[in-house]
């Protein structure tokens, strides 16, 4: 009788723990990683590019020109140079560098002018192959007046706009005036871009 009550007994303790008892829980499975990509590290490329400042490029452009005029009613031929780079000037882009040259007076062989200015300036947009543009140089002369009684060299403001074209791509006019070496200047001439 014992066995008879103790095997009922074991079967409803069984079935009741297995009842009551709590669930398992899934093993979380944990996916293997890739393997990582091999990274390799080269040298950032060595750009051809002028330096940019301001978000212009600093492309350094030089011109020469040759010009006959008139400073203070006397008669002057000569050559002038200049160095230009267009930057970005809050969204405008302008144009800044110097010029210098040499005026040799017509009037007296002795006499001569030497401009040293610095240049800023502004490209309109290109009009059927002429490029119409504006520039105003600030800086000082170098002047040399001789004549039968006596000869001085004096340092004086120098300050002209021109206007001028730009056709063909490189070749240009421009009509300087202004001041220079102390007196009234305008100087056509005629140029190009290297």
């Amino acid at each position: 009788m014992k066995k008879t009550i103790l095997i009922p007994v074991i079967a409803s303790f069984l079935l009741s723990a297995s009842a009551f008892a709590a669930p398992k829980k899934k093993k979380p499975q944990v996916k293997p990683a890739a393997p990582a990509a091999e990274t390799t590290y080269s040298p950032a490329p060595v750009s051809s590019e002028p330096r940019r400042s301001g978000g212009s490029t600093l492309n350094w452009t030089p011109s020469a020109s040759f010009g006959l005029g008139s400073i203070d009613s006397r008669f002057y031929l000569g050559v002038t140079g200049k160095v230009e780079t267009t930057v970005d000037f809050e969204g405008t882009p302008i144009t800044v560098g110097g010029r210098t040259g040499f005026l040799l007076s017509l009037d007296d062989v002795s006499g001569w002018v030497i401009p040293m200015t610095a240049t800023a300036g502004y490209e309109f947009a290109p009009q059927g192959g002429l490029t119409p543009y504006f520039n105003v140089d600030l800086g000082i002369s170098i002047d040399h007046v001789s004549v039968a009684t006596f000869s001085d060299t004096r340092v004086k403001f120098a300050g002209f706009v021109t206007p001028g074209v730009r056709f063909q791509g490189n070749y240009f006019a421009e009509m300087p005036f202004g001041t220079l070496a102390g007196g009234f200047m305008i100087l056509p001439s005629v140029g190009m871009r290297f």
